[in-house]
């Protein structure tokens, strides 16, 4: 019951500390930058040249480059910022390469991960100036640079954190695929265990039948010695 609870109660942002938050908004803006730069870039050269097939790996790249900075972005929110936000849940991917880019395309976590990096340079933009702004003013250092700070953390709360439909779909995803790959495994085992037992009433029932054999035997030669003595007593 507590997990369950702890599962629905809703990630709250807490307040951080204004040392915190100058060095998140300052020391963020470079990545911010090079993250934006990077799939902007890639999705549009991707998106142009799939006519001719070249965009499709380029589109790949991409996906698995959101997905990357997304996980990136969890951690470092969690560290400086420590807002409490968990692991992505994301769908199992099994399958060829096309499939596995197909599956990625479909899962929600994806589309969060790239809303959110969409939106940080624009906010780190800001963020960056009110950081320069608040090393050297004290009271913005006191009082803005630590709502900005839980501004951010409940952005990352709201695009990157845990979706309770979309975690419901990927764990019902990740059962069904650890059934599949059970019920392969499992049923070459039971065949496995199944060939013996079949063996094992025939085998036993032929040992059962050797005394009786036997015994057969025995009288068959009995008789038949007993029909050799009466025709030479004849």
């Amino acid at each position: 019951m507590g997990d369950v609870a702890a599962e629905q109660a809703p990630i709250e942002q807490p307040r951080p500390g204004a040392a915190k938050t100058i060095t998140f908004m300052v020391s963020s803006f470079a990545l911010r930058l090079v993250q934006f730069v990077l799939v902007v870039t890639l999705a549009l050269v991707g998106i142009a040249t799939t006519v001719i097939w070249v965009g499709i790996p380029i589109l790949m790249l991409t996906t698995s480059l959101v997905r990357g900075f997304g996980d990136l972005e969890r951690r470092w929110v969690r560290k400086i910022l420590g807002t409490p936000l968990p692991d992505a849940d994301r769908a199992p991917v099994e399958g060829g390469m096309l499939r596995r880019w197909r599956t990625r395309l479909v899962d929600g976590t994806t589309w969060r991960d790239l809303s959110y990096l969409l939106l940080a340079l624009p906010l780190g933009i800001i963020e960056f100036a009110v950081g320069i702004a608040s090393i050297i003013l004290v009271p913005m250092a006191i009082w803005v640079a630590p709502w900005f700070g839980w501004m951010h953390g409940s952005l990352a709360v709201a695009l990157l954190g845990p979706n309770r439909t979309e975690k419901l779909r990927v764990k019902a995803q990740q059962l069904q695929a650890s059934r599949a790959r059970g019920g392969r495994g499992g049923g070459g085992t039971a065949a496995h265990r199944a060939g013996p037992a079949r063996r094992g009433p025939a085998a036993v029932g032929g040992r059962r039948d050797e005394p009786g054999a036997r015994a057969e035997q025995a009288r068959r030669r009995a008789g038949g010695g007993a029909g050799v003595d009466r025709r030479g007593a004849r």
